[in-house]
């Protein structure tokens, strides 16, 4: 998945969580809460929505990009689930 392959490889290279947090904040729609969720502090989180944005050069800002990443994703982890395979099926 195109999309997010940038946010995957940087995970891959780093032992990261960067996509988990960026699944959490879109699921929770809010960063504190997502925050919360994972047991960062809210600076830490929002260190990694900084890094998330440079990674796929997105604005979590906005309510058309943030969509269009909770679309992606939701069907990563549809091919995941249906067994199709990581971000390039």
């Amino acid at each position: 998945m195109a999309e997010l392959g940038r946010l995957i490889e940087y995970d891959e290279r780093h032992a990261g969580d960067l996509l988990s947090t960026l699944r959490h904040y879109l699921a929770a729609g809010n960063k504190s809460t997502a925050a919360k969720q994972i047991g960062l502090s809210r600076q830490a989180f929002y260190q990694r929505l900084h890094t998330i944005e440079r990674l796929l050069g997105r604005d979590l800002e906005s309510g058309v990009q943030r969509t269009q990443l909770h679309v992606a994703v939701t069907a990563l982890d549809t091919l995941t689930a249906a067994g199709a395979g990581g971000w390039d099926a």
